[in-house]
């Protein structure tokens, strides 16, 4: 018998709500050049033959390079920020198909074994 295939859980509206969300919208908004870092460094990484990455790492070469440039509190690039810059860059981007592994939002079970 054939495995049924799990929805993704970046796919349609779903990742869209909340307040995480809605602080990550607000941040992404106010800070386009992370979104431009991001499109960045997965293309290098897309060159250098990586098919899949971890968005945290990615995240942190963002950090390293743009440190104190960005704007906002206390956290330059939240954490929290992560899982909404990966489902963003997937949507976005569609052709790099799940090039950052994700799981459910929420604290539930994760649907993939992910980095993010």
């Amino acid at each position: 018998m054939k495995a049924k295939r799990r929805p993704d859980p970046w796919d349609g509206d779903d990742w869209r709500r909340g307040k995480l969300y809605d602080n990550w919208l607000t941040y992404h908004s106010e800070n386009p050049h992370i979104g431009q870092y991001m499109e960045r460094f997965v293309r290098e990484l897309w060159r250098a033959g990586f098919r899949t990455y971890g968005v945290r790492e990615v995240m942190g070469r963002i950090r390293w390079e743009i440190h104190t440039a960005t704007t906002g509190r206390t956290f330059k690039i939240s954490n929290n920020h992560a899982a909404y810059y990966a489902r963003w860059f997937m949507e976005s981007h569609p052709r790099y198909g799940q090039f950052f592994h994700t799981r459910r939002l929420g604290g539930g079970k994760a649907d993939h074994v992910n980095d993010v």
